[in-house]
């Protein structure tokens, strides 16, 4: 089938059953530039343009066999030339006639004889009009596929994400729904009212107050909303899905229409409660674990009390109370981290505090009179980083029981616990004892207990320490909490 694009100026059949009237016009248009197709017969004309159509019919009435009127009608009711524009051009003069002409399908009227000048401004005309309907009939045609692949592609997304969009018409009370809100819902479009009504009608009845709530909350206060709920099918079935939503509102404020998705995420949830009661029972069997490991401790530790009461030795019965209290260090990280529901770190304020304290009571005699001074952060740490930092602790507070006031005299041990900028955790503890020796070496110490601290403190937890004796005794260590990861 020729097109326009192949006539540059336009094919145009000229149809008449007298040779003079063919002959003019073909001559007077291939002046034009343009092709011509030329028939007296009307037959041959109506079977050539319904085979190859032209851009425009030049048609007289007056003919033999199929006269102008049926010849249009006829061209309209076939698809391929329907839209082929056909000028009339006849010496009838009755506004009857023409009127027959436009309702046959006409767009124009030329009356004989004609002028040339009104001929070709009339055939450029609607030859214009016709090029560009056919151009703008592609174009929609092209633009209609496109959408229609846009749209199959969309529905595809839909149907792998589970999820469905909808849009709701608050001035006719009308929703639409795609085909996969459909299926969520487990309906055919004819099961389902199309309203805001019907759609409140599939949401869980424990769900229903929430989630109609939540619609005109946000419609009311010109707010989106982000919500998950529960859907009861006609089965029985119960589905979870997320809903996102999103208004639009006229100039005056009114809303005109609501757009949102509804996603299906019941495997997701399932999913969700599986993991939820695997760490459950972990957690569980973890805090069982640090319990019996706390109680163990508290075991070994009486045991160790004992022997140290039994003991003649002084210095035997100091070393069962030291390694006693060491281990119930150990113990108390067990004891916070059976109580607070993280299961890999511990508060440090709370720790220190209930060291501090079980120390006093395990150490101390009543008529003592050492006092602590707390000034401590919220800060917690991973329970690697805890545990050795509490036998460092145990040692500082056990070198002040030990040396900085004797004779049961009176004194204050400051403990401290903050948070640098640089993310660094600084404890320090001092007090205010007879101190030491102005030529004092702690780094080079022969005591066990100062080089516990700075392995644990320097090598296990890579901080940085620094003592002072110039006033008492202040210990002063820097560390981080990164050095490890969280196990739980």
């Amino acid at each position: 089938m020729k097109k326009y694009e192949d006539f540059p100026t336009g094919l145009v059949m000229v149809v008449d059953d007298n040779p003079a009237n063919v002959d003019l016009l073909k001559k007077l248009l291939k002046r034009q530039g343009y092709n011509v197709q030329t028939f007296i017969n009307s037959r041959f004309a109506l079977k050539s343009a319904l085979s190859s159509p032209p851009n425009l019919i030049l048609l007289d009435i007056k003919m033999p066999d199929i006269d102008g009127f049926a010849f249009s009608r006829l061209l309209k009711e076939n698809p391929e030339t329907a839209d082929v524009p056909v000028i009339f051009i006849s010496a009838l003069v009755e506004t009857e006639d023409k009127l027959k002409a436009f309702e046959a399908g006409g767009v124009d009227y030329i009356t004989k004889p004609f002028q040339a000048a009104e001929v070709l401004a009339r055939v450029r005309t609607h030859l214009d009009l016709y090029i560009t309907k056919k151009h703008l009939d592609e174009l929609v045609d092209i633009r209609t596929a496109e959408l229609q692949d846009s749209e199959l592609k969309l529905l595809k997304a839909q149907q792998i994400a589970h999820i469905g969009s909808w849009e709701l018409d608050l001035i006719t009370d009308s929703l639409y729904w795609s085909d996969e809100i459909y299926r969520i819902f487990g309906l055919q479009p004819q099961q389902f009212g199309a309203t805001y009504e019907a759609f409140l009608k599939y949401i869980h009845p424990d769900d229903r107050e929430f989630v109609n709530k939540a619609y005109t909350d946000s419609v009311k206060n010109k707010t989106s909303y982000n919500i998950v709920h529960r859907l009861l099918l006609d089965d029985g079935t119960i589905k979870y899905v997320n809903e996102r939503y999103d208004t639009t509102y006229n100039d005056k404020g009114k809303v005109v229409y609501s757009i949102g998705t509804v996603q299906d995420i019941t495997t997701r949830i399932k999913y969700e409660e599986q993991i939820k009661a695997s760490l459950d029972e972990k957690e569980a069997l973890l805090r069982e674990l640090y319990h019996r490991t706390k109680n163990n401790m508290q075991v070994i530790s009486a045991l160790l009390g004992m022997r140290a009461s039994s003991e003649n030795s002084e210095r035997v019965s100091d070393v069962f109370q030291e390694m006693e209290n060491k281990i119930q260090s150990m113990s108390l990280v067990h004891d916070k981290l059976y109580e607070f529901q993280n299961l890999s770190s511990i508060n440090l304020k709370a720790y220190i505090t209930d060291l501090s304290k079980l120390m006093k009571d395990s150490y101390l005699l009543s008529d003592n009179c050492i006092s602590f001074i707390m000034n401590l952060e919220d800060v917690s740490v991973l329970i690697d980083t805890a545990m050795p930092l509490g036998l460092v602790l145990n040692e500082l507070i056990l070198n002040a029981f030990k040396h900085a006031f004797p004779d049961n005299r009176d004194g204050e041990i400051c403990i401290s616990l903050h948070k640098l900028e640089d993310g660094t955790i600084e404890l320090v503890v001092s007090d205010n004892g007879i101190g030491v020796a102005e030529d004092y070496d702690f780094i080079n110490a022969p005591t066990l207990g100062i080089q516990t601290i700075f392995l644990l403190g320097e090598s296990q937890l890579q901080g940085k320490i620094i003592f002072d004796g110039s006033s008492g005794v202040k210990c002063t260590m820097v560390f981080k909490d990164n050095i490890y990861e969280p196990r739980v």
